[in-house]
């Protein structure tokens, strides 16, 4: 099951997403900030269990970018499941990558201009996100006898 980005940001309380009464620049960039730690702390317990792709700094804990490059080269060994979710993998990655992207400029760069379509499509692609680890997860769940 997904989670549409109009869910996340009317959740969230934010500002509405038919255009009318434009958020601060402030607003912007906490939804974008927001929305990009929720997805990650979110996926993080699915990337943990996938292979390690850059050494850690710091052991136990998976950086942002290398939750990136775990979903970047995610595999599977079951050929129906690898055949299901390899695009999506790739997909939910990149999304991923862009999103890291954006929350560092929203964080980051105060010179840079921050929109409410900036903040919409983080939030889209942070959906994206969140519904390909949620649909692998739970197409790896082991089946629990009733």
């Amino acid at each position: 099951m997904g989670i549409s980005a109009a869910a996340i940001l009317s959740d969230c309380c934010f500002f509405p997403l038919d255009g009318s009464a434009g958020a601060s620049e402030a607003t912007i960039r906490a939804v974008i900030s927001r929305t990009y730690y929720s997805t990650y702390h979110t996926i993080r317990p699915h990337v943990e269990s996938l292979p390690e792709v850059k050494a850690s700094v710091r052991p136990g804990l998976i950086g942002h970018r290398e939750a990136y490059r775990r979903l970047q080269r995610w595999d599977h060994p079951d050929a129906d499941i690898r055949k299901n979710f390899r695009n999506a993998a790739k997909v939910a990655s990149l999304a991923l990558l862009k999103a890291i992207e954006v929350r560092e400029c929203a964080d980051y760069d105060l010179a840079a201009t921050i929109t409410e379509v900036d903040c919409e499509l983080q939030v889209s692609r942070l959906a994206a996100v969140t519904t390909f680890a949620s649909r692998y997860a739970a197409a790896i769940a082991p089946s629990i006898p009733a």
